[in-house]
């Protein structure tokens, strides 16, 4: 009989969770609801979030099923936490910026045109212009 060339844990090692994971061995994975831990509660999240991104930038990387849920969630929790307008790369700050031109500008209105930007202020010139000629504008 050959050695079975992938190892597998032993029963201790199955039995042991993640203190992240509910439900019962070998359920699958579901969204987490981590309480904060009252020994970080003083660490800022500034200090949190600093700390997290030198060790993902060192290496260190999240393994396993459970792991990678928990940290898909954080993704998520995170794209939609710096969706605002104080975030210069977020959509809601270009939504907020181009929504009251676009209430008055129409994308009718640019068919043809040659726009010119005397300043763009907060934005990014050449994305204003390329948004500007995918609505039409034959020159921005």
């Amino acid at each position: 009989m050959s050695a079975n060339p992938v190892a597998s844990p032993s029963p201790g090692a199955m039995l042991q969770r993640s203190e992240h994971q509910a439900g019962p061995a070998g359920s699958l994975p579901s969204l987490h609801r981590p309480k904060p831990k009252p020994e970080l509660k003083d660490v800022s999240l500034v200090d949190l979030s600093a700390e997290l991104l030198g060790r993902l930038m060192s290496g260190e990387a999240y393994s396993g099923t459970t792991d990678l849920v928990l940290a898909e969630q954080l993704g998520q929790l995170l794209a939609s936490k710096l969706d605002v307008h104080l975030n210069r790369f977020s959509a809601q700050r270009h939504h907020d910026l181009l929504s009251p031109i676009f209430a008055q500008l129409k994308p009718t209105d640019l068919k043809g045109a040659t726009v010119v930007d005397l300043g763009c202020g907060a934005l990014n010139p050449f994305a204003f212009s390329f948004l500007l000629l995918m609505l039409g504008a034959e020159r921005a």
